[in-house]
């Protein structure tokens, strides 16, 4: 019990410190940086995209994920591994693919919005006609 309390007002110490626009802009500060709750929701949205259910332990489990990422993150910015040619050039591969896949998604988005009758309609077209060549084939 004693804990419990002990922990609650270390939480409402550190809390109070923080405004509360702060505090409900952001999941954590990690070394004195915020970690904003919006990358848990690019996340949780990934999530949801591949059919998986947020449940409250699986926010859990994205919110430790993004505390990780940017524990993670601020280590290599530390070593200098963010200023080095190979990780420009690994930049550089994933916004290409970042850039092709959006590119793809928002033309199948825009291609399923168009309404039956903006498309054209390929069942009334007459079968292709096909013309063989019945001239013998000549060897020498």
């Amino acid at each position: 019990m004693k804990n419990k309390l002990v922990s609650g007002l270390a939480l409402a110490a550190f809390l109070g410190g923080m405004s509360a626009a702060a505090v409900a802009q952001n999941v954590a500060i990690v070394n004195g940086k915020a970690v904003p709750l919006a990358r848990v929701e690019a996340l949780s949205q990934q999530v949801e995209r591949t059919g998986r259910p947020v449940t409250p332990e699986v926010q859990q489990q994205i919110k430790d994920k993004v505390i990780a990422r940017e524990v993670f993150m601020q280590e290599a910015q530390k070593q200098g591994i963010d200023r080095t040619a190979e990780f420009k050039n690994q930049m550089e591969l994933a916004r290409q693919a970042i850039l092709i896949r959006e590119l793809f998604a928002t033309t199948k988005k825009l291609i399923r919005s168009q309404t039956p009758k903006s498309r054209p309609n390929t069942t009334s077209l007459p079968p292709p006609t096909v013309v063989r060549n019945t001239a013998p084939a000549i060897s020498w």
